[in-house]
């Protein structure tokens, strides 16, 4: 993706396979900044893979009172990357916040991951961490929260089976940058 600034500078992000080089890195920026750290990526090189059967049996077993004691959820429930710390953004991946209070809490709250689809994939990355090496372009300053989703469908209706070998895939993209981009 690319854009004009206001000076009609050209920034521009862009991937193929990483054999010429890498323009995007895992992890949220910085909101003041647009920066981003080498522990933050490594601690955001993960894509965290969540399933309704998952959640359902997380639900049932918190409301039986078993978790933690007889029952340990799903580590990717358990460590869903729902809210930022620092200068990063405070919301960053959707849960269910069961408490109301504000806080991704699974083990004391009853939280949980709030997923499309069956089964879901999210993961977050964003184009500032270094030189872009695939485009050589100037960067967005962009962050990018990902949810690929799909459905499972064990009985299809009327030889319909589109759903069974479909992903869906939603991005939101957040500026950080303080760039007001046109002709993106």
């Amino acid at each position: 993706m690319g854009g004009l600034d206001a000076s009609n500078q050209l920034h521009i992000a862009g991937q193929t396979y990483r054999q010429t080089g890498n323009d995007f890195w895992p992890g949220p920026l910085d909101t003041t900044n647009a920066s981003i750290d080498s522990t933050t990526v490594m601690n955001f090189d993960k894509i965290w893979k969540v399933d309704y059967n998952d959640i359902n049996t997380f639900i049932t077993q918190f409301n039986l009172g078993n978790v933690p004691l007889t029952y340990t959820p799903a580590i990717d429930i358990l460590t869903w990357p729902a809210k930022g710390t620092g200068n990063k953004a405070k919301n960053l991946a959707p849960f269910v916040d069961v408490n109301n209070n504000g806080i991704y809490d699974p083990l004391v709250g009853g939280d949980y991951p709030k997923i499309k689809g069956d089964q879901t994939l999210y993961f977050i990355f964003n184009d500032n961490f270094t030189t872009h090496s695939e485009t050589k372009g100037l960067p967005l300053g962009i962050e990018v929260h990902a949810m690929a989703y799909a459905y499972g469908c064990p009985t299809i209706l009327n030889g319909r089976n589109e759903l069974a070998y479909t992903t869906f895939y939603d991005y939101q993209i957040y500026n950080r940058s303080s760039n007001n981009y046109h002709d993106v």
